[in-house]
């Protein structure tokens, strides 16, 4: 099975689960799904590297606290602390934050897949409401910053 037919019957599977009859590739190996009318989650396959990359616009940035939403997103992407291992970006003619993650296909099963897409869910809609918090004035704080906020009992000291 190719990479490309690989993607689809998972998105079969996954639209069979959510009672629709299918979730079509396009021509250039693009899918899109939204979900409760706030995220737009996109698939692309790419069929030279066997991967596929799961992306969805978080929102756009506002001017105002830009500086610091966007150290929090360089906080979040060091070691996948906060992104459950997908990648923030900023496409920036836009000011969009972007959150994306690449996805090998091989070995994936339908369970795998569906726990991908709900893990991606799930840090989107955190993303979101990190995004609105920004937007309303509100600093965000990841606790990442202080050094107080680990105990160092994890260490090992050499």
């Amino acid at each position: 099975m190719s990479p490309r037919e690989n993607l689809q019957s998972l998105l079969n599977g996954f639209a069979h689960d959510i009672g629709l009859s299918e979730l079509p590739l396009d021509a250039n190996g693009l899918g899109t799904l939204l979900f409760d009318d706030t995220i737009m989650l996109h698939l692309q396959i790419n069929e030279t590297t066997g991967t596929f990359i799961l992306f969805s616009t978080i929102g756009t940035v506002p001017e105002q606290g830009r500086e610091s939403f966007y150290a929090d997103m360089l906080q979040a992407n060091l070691f996948w602390q906060q992104t459950g291992g997908a990648t923030l970006a900023l496409e920036k003619s836009s000011q969009a934050a972007v959150l994306a993650y690449e996805q090998p296909l091989e070995g994936l099963d339908q369970a795998g897949f569906q726990g991908l897409i709900k893990q991606f869910l799930d840090v989107v809609e955190d993303w979101q409401g990190r995004l609105r918090d920004v937007g309303a004035g509100d600093r965000l704080d990841s606790g990442h910053d202080d050094p107080s906020a680990t105990s160092g009992e994890s260490f090992i000291r050499v």
